[in-house]
């Protein structure tokens, strides 16, 4: 169980850090573009995003590093980055018909899957510190 515990580490924090890079990115096209060339929720999206990414990547370095709030904290972020990709694929359903859904799709499948082996098989990591006199 380590090893798939480390590889859902691994993508989580890449998931976080593709997020970060992202608001990062719409963050300065905002920036230097002004904020009448998109809609309200493409703006609220780029506003979601950055601190979306900051949460996931910390969430996947606690994976890896088997901390304990790592576990919660990412079984508490993956319902928001599935709501997040919903609420995505529906808007972009609605506006533009051929958007790539398969990336929004399998990040929503890989989210269920690991925050479901988090929840159910994985065991908890036991962190115990001694304390030297």
């Amino acid at each position: 169980m380590t090893t798939l515990r480390i590889v859902f580490g691994a993508f989580i924090t890449a998931l976080g850090l593709y997020y970060c890079i992202c608001g990062a990115l719409a963050a300065i096209v905002v920036h230097s573009i002004g904020t009448a060339a998109f809609s309200h929720p493409l703006l609220g999206s780029f506003a979601i995003i950055l601190p979306l990414g900051f949460i996931v990547a910390a969430s996947g370095i606690g994976l890896l590093l088997h901390c304990r709030w790592a576990r919660t904290l990412w079984l508490v972020t993956s319902p928001l980055v599935v709501a997040f990709h919903v609420l995505w694929l529906v808007y972009g359903f609605t506006t533009d018909p051929a958007i790539a859904r398969p990336p929004a799709v399998l990040i929503v499948l890989f989210c269920i899957a690991s925050s479901a082996f988090l929840l159910f098989f994985a065991t908890h990591a036991v962190d115990e510190r001694r304390q030297v006199i």
